[in-house]
């Protein structure tokens, strides 16, 4: 899958082009069940960081959210347990690092009044993947009673814009020689199209870089599951003689960033481009 993603990752295409990591489409590109159900993943987490340390004893939140943004998500017309014989809504495999979604028992989840069992279910099939044997759903219950996701319903059919909110992106020199800084950018979320451009001050001698960017609107599409536009973000960086050193076309991570939350919330980890250390965010 992508950081929390994820859902629909956070995309880097660097010139030139790599391939995507593993579980980047959570299995099944274009599945709204799989989508539904790594959006939930991606907002228990956010909750979870929220509660005392207390609350989390025994839960490594660096591994859920390994595991968040890492298990491949695939879902099924109905899925049984082989073992006992019976249907069941789901069904986890950290040896095989999956989780299979039976669509038929999902569908009803997505009933407001099935908010709490939606999100237990889904905190359920994760928790294994961390080390806790959640077989009776002691920890997913009382867990999911504290962030009480009642109260902060996620809808994928409203229209968002963006999807992907992104109004800061923070810069770092990967070289620097002590007198050379480059400041960062500033956007406006509600804007479907913005030009930026920042070049270094001091003295920065070989280190000198100038840096465009270029932020564009797009519609999701249908199959997406969603509604509304998500931003890119077109980026290159150049020396002092003008040369392109590097260039990276960003698309954030979709639902990464939408839901309360206080400060800033950090839309990707590192990324470089032509000698320049990146950062997106999200800062209410």
């Amino acid at each position: 899958m992508k950081p929390l993603n994820a859902l629909l990752a956070f995309a880097i295409f660097i010139l030139p082009l790599v391939p995507a990591r593993a579980g980047s489409d959570h299995g099944n590109p274009g599945d709204i069940t799989v989508q539904e159900f790594s959006v939930t993943a991606a907002d228990i987490y956010i909750r979870l960081k929220l509660l005392p340390a207390s609350e989390l004893a025994g839960i490594d939140m660096n591994r859920l959210y390994g595991a968040i943004n890492n298990v491949i998500l695939m879902s099924r017309d109905t899925l049984v347990d082989e073992f006992r014989g019976n249907e069941v809504p789901a069904l986890n495999s950290p040896e095989k690092n999956t989780i299979l979604i039976n669509r038929r028992m999902w569908a009803p989840l997505r009933a407001t009044e099935e908010t709490v069992a939606r999100y237990t279910l889904v905190l359920h099939e994760f928790l294994f993947f961390v080390g806790i044997d959640d077989k009776e759903f002691h920890r997913s219950n009382s867990l999911i009673a504290m962030i009480r996701p009642q109260d902060f319903k996620f809808n994928a059919g409203r229209i968002w814009n963006p999807i992907n909110p992104v109004n800061k992106i923070s810069t770092d020199l990967v070289y620097n020689p002590g007198n050379c800084s480059l400041k960062g950018f500033a956007f406006d979320t509600q804007a479907q199209e913005e030009d930026k451009e920042e070049a270094t001050a001091g003295d920065c001698g070989e280190a000198y870089r100038s840096v465009k960017v270029r932020k564009a609107s797009f519609q999701a599409p249908p199959s997406s599951g969603y509604k509304g536009l998500f931003h890119r973000f077109d980026i290159s960086v150049a020396d002092g003689t003008g040369k392109e050193l590097g260039q990276a076309i960003i698309e954030p991570e979709w639902a990464r960033c939408l839901l309360p939350e206080e400060g800033g919330c950090a839309v990707s980890g590192k990324f470089f481009v032509g000698g320049v250390e990146f950062k997106l965010w999200f800062t209410r």
